[in-house]
């Protein structure tokens, strides 16, 4: 849309006078409009007068047409303006509806905005700011006047509301606008300040992370490293802390999971010695002094881990005392409050003492209802069998009562997961497998039973097994001979050469059905391990054919529906939804499971023989399966770098983070964010600038040098060469991994002519003959930072005054450094 300046700049244009003594403005035209403004305007009330011009301003809107109101545009302006004084919000956001009709007078727009900078309503803001938004959008003059106008010492509440509802926005549509450059929404947040990007990344991050979104405050933490941001590290770890925290909650105890990258924190080590006795193994991580490492907030827990490894270890008496220590402590925070109450528990179990444990559970079962159980360090069986003897009528509180109860819906969701399990047993052909998970999810579901069940059950789980496999009548005499084929020496083999052979031909001629696909999928990915630990050069392409059959065997609805009615039959107490969940399982994480073991080979290979790596990062880009399998494999292998090379980092191991960034790079040289590692690692090393700027640039320049050679590939597949970046004069980049990989570039490329500007002006000091390349090459460095676009503040600020140095001294120049 076009914006014109309003002419007359005399008078208050926000007191049309006609308005306000009742005559029509602008004279009448016959259309009703003047008549009704001026009805409106001879209303005494304030208020009530300007609601009375809003609507007749909306009843005029709403019945004519678009080129009728190009021509009574100044009225209806003037009486909006009117309006904004006693309405501002809803003023606003009428002057919005007919900007999209036809072309505003920007002194008016201006008029009315100024009176709802200076008087938000906080009810109706964010319904306002939507609006607004799009005005500021189609004028950028707008939206500059906008962001001038709201510092004025009248608009401190605007700026208060813009701030919150700015900022939520941003975390609630965060892929909207975290590559965005002309959003109202980013040029106000500047003008409230700070104007850094990676200021308001953390600070989304920091929400994020707060209500349990770690994906989303991870990436939002990376941005704002790439960013320049600072802080990064303590919220990294702060993260950490958070995940390690969760996860524990949900079950995990790897130590490898819970600590996290680098150097895990007072409270990470907390959690891992909680995951080591949940393991059952010895709490060696707990910090040896609490009260220091966590300023006295991890006392309670420690003490009361420590109390549950010695149990572990059967110093019960030393425990007690541990258990003691914590039920003299008065609780700080409800979470203490269930410490403590689980320090009676585990006491009470301890001394038999059937009346504590009945106390602390009634304690336990007051503050979370049903999820006592969750929150209970003794086991419910025994907790139920303490109360049972001590407060029999607590028992239908603790939920007990079965089939229905708490307690029967915990053993329901355990036999959920196994039989999950045991159809991805069945699945992958792993028949021992199979049976221990599905006698685990019958004796979950129907209670201990008799030996005599246990036997039926065995049987049932031996019958799907041989129907899976192939060993029964009804299939056909190609498949019984395949199957018989795989038994050698009295042992069932995953492949034969025969059985191979079999299941190909019965396949090549289409005379197979979904259970021969099977036993080729089986069989062809059994050849496959063998060939890649053998390390035979036929491998790759046996992978890919083993992972073509899976990719038609999951798409086969019949294998499936299949799968469930066998599950059926070995677990008949399973309910149907218990066997679809588990199948549904099964068949949702069937492509995760077969990209697995690739991912584990690179990480085993990356560094022994690299190309073979190689390979299995090219059968992951490649898989049969879906773009979002396939991406999820490749962020993992992406997260293993990035957490191998930064815990090196920050350990200050630079020699081995660099060996450790070329080994990924080698591996998946495509991959951008394994290149900006190496940016990382260049950065990282030479932004710490000493005193002497000639002996730090004599340091830099040779490890910057060699990381140019080994990023320059990743450049070139994304148009960033400094060629192609001089030539036109700006950065295109294709999305918002690679924009914030351009992002990283400028700095280094920064570094990098800095480095070699003053390694060059350093040696013609010393030898007037060495050669004034450098020059031409820093220039080039320091020109191409500046396309790809340095961050505002010192070092980078002093980029153009550089360059002009370089060029000066590259033609011959006597000037120098200060």
């Amino acid at each position: 849309m076009w914006w014109r300046r309003a002419q007359d700049a005399d008078g208050d244009p926000g007191v049309p006078a006609n308005v306000e003594q009742g005559g029509p403005p602008g004279g009448g035209s016959g259309d009703g409009l003047s008549e009704a403004l001026a009805a409106a305007g001879a209303v005494e009330d304030p208020v009530r007068r300007a609601q009375r011009v809003l609507g007749s301003v909306q009843e005029y809107l709403a019945g004519v047409d678009d080129d009728a109101l190009g021509g009574r545009l100044g009225p209806l302006q003037e009486a909006l303006i009117a309006v904004a004084a006693e309405l501002p919000d809803e003023a606003v956001r009428e002057l919005v509806g007919v900007s999209w009709r036809c072309d505003l007078d920007e002194r008016a727009a201006q008029d009315v905005l100024v009176r709802w900078v200076r008087r938000p309503s906080a009810e109706t803001f964010a319904a306002t700011w939507g609006p607004v938004s799009g005005l500021l959008t189609q004028s950028t003059a707008l939206c500059g006047w906008l962001t001038r106008t709201m510092v004025d010492e009248q608009a401190a509440e605007f700026r208060a509301l813009a701030r919150e509802h700015l900022t939520r926005l941003l975390d609630e549509q965060f892929e909207k606008y975290e590559f965005s450059t002309a959003s109202p929404v980013w040029k106000v947040l500047y003008a409230l300040g700070p104007a850094d990007r990676a200021h308001w990344f953390c600070l989304v991050g920091d929400r994020a992370a707060d209500r349990g979104d770690e994906t989303a405050a991870a990436h939002r933490y990376e941005l704002a490293d790439r960013y320049g941001g600072k802080g990064i590290p303590e919220r990294r770890e702060r993260l950490l802390d958070l995940s390690a925290h969760r996860q524990l909650r949900e079950g995990t105890t790897s130590a490898a999971r819970l600590g996290g990258a680098g150097t895990p924190t007072a409270y990470r080590r907390m959690l891992l010695a909680a995951g080591a006795v949940l393991r059952g193994d010895a709490a060696e991580a707990l910090p040896d002094d609490p009260d220091r490492d966590g300023g006295g907030r991890l006392r309670t827990p420690t003490l009361l881990i420590r109390a549950l490894d010695l149990v572990q270890q059967g110093r019960s008496d030393d425990a007690r005392r541990h258990l003691e220590l914590v039920l003299d402590a008065p609780p700080a925070s409800a979470v203490e409050q269930d410490l403590v109450t689980n320090a009676a528990l585990v006491l009470g179990a301890l001394d038999d003492d059937d009346q504590r444990i009945t106390t602390a559970v009634r304690t336990l079962r007051a503050r979370h209802g049903d999820a006592w159980q969750a929150r209970s360090l003794v086991a419910p069986a025994r907790v139920v069998a303490a109360v049972a003897r001590v407060d029999a009528a607590l028992l239908p509180e603790l939920g007990t009562s079965a089939p229905g109860g708490a307690l029967d819906a915990v053993r329901r969701a355990a036999a959920g997961a196994a039989l999950a399990g045991a159809a991805q047993a069945v699945l992958l052909g792993r028949p021992g497998e199979q049976q221990r998970l599905s006698d685990e999810a019958r004796r979950l579901l129907t209670g201990d039973g008799a030996a005599e069940a246990e036997l039926r059950a065995a049987n049932r789980i031996a019958e799907l097994a041989a129907t899976l496999s192939g060993d029964d009548t009804p299939q056909r005499p190609v498949d019984r001979l395949a199957y018989a084929a795989l038994r050698q020496d009295g042992a069932l083999l995953p492949v034969t050469p025969e059985a191979l052979r079999l299941w190909r031909e019965l396949d090549a001629e289409s005379a197979g059905d979904h259970r021969s696909l099977h036993h080729l999928a089986i069989a062809e990915h059994a050849l496959a391990h063998r060939l890649d630990l053998d390390g035979d050069d036929t491998a790759p392409e046996q992978w890919r054919r083993a992972l073509r059959c899976w990719a038609r065997l999951g798409a086969d609805p019949a294998f499936w529906s299949d799968l469930r009615s066998h599950l059926a039959a070995v677990v008949p107490d399973a309910t149907v939804d218990d066997i679809a969940t588990a199948v549904g399982h099964a068949q949702a994480q069937l492509s995760a499971h077969l990209l697995e073991p690739h991912i584990a080979r690179v990480l085993q290979l990356r560094r022994s023989d690299p190309e073979r790596a190689r390979a299995h990062v090219q059968i992951l880009h490649t898989a049969p399966f879906g773009a979002d399998v396939i991406e999820a494999a490749r962020r993992r292998l992406t997260r293993e770098a990035i957490s191998s090379v930064r815990g090196l980092l920050r350990e200050d191991h630079l020699d081995r983070a660099l060996e450790e960034a070329r080994s990924w790079a080698a591996v998946d040289a495509g991959n951008v964010p394994l290149a900006e590692l190496l940016l990382d690692v260049g950065i990282e090393r030479v932004e710490k600038v000493g005193r002497d700027e000639f002996k730090w640039a004599a340091d830099a320049r040779p490890l910057l040098e060699q990381l140019a050679d080994v990023v320059e590939p990743i450049r070139a597949a994304l148009n960033l060469t400094g060629r192609e970046l001089i030539t036109r004069r700006r950065a295109h980049v294709a999305d918002g991994d690679h924009a914030a990989f351009s992002a990283k570039l400028a700095r280094f490329e920064f570094w990098l002519g800095k480095s070699q500007l003053y390694t060059t002006y350093d040696r013609r000091r010393t030898d007037p003959f060495h050669s004034m390349s450098g020059y031409r090459t820093a220039g080039w460095h320091l020109d191409v930072a500046i396309v790809l676009g340095l961050p505002s503040r010192a070092p980078f600020s002093a980029a153009r005054e550089l360059l002009v140095l370089a060029g000066k001294l590259a033609r011959g120049s006597s000037v120098g450094f200060n």
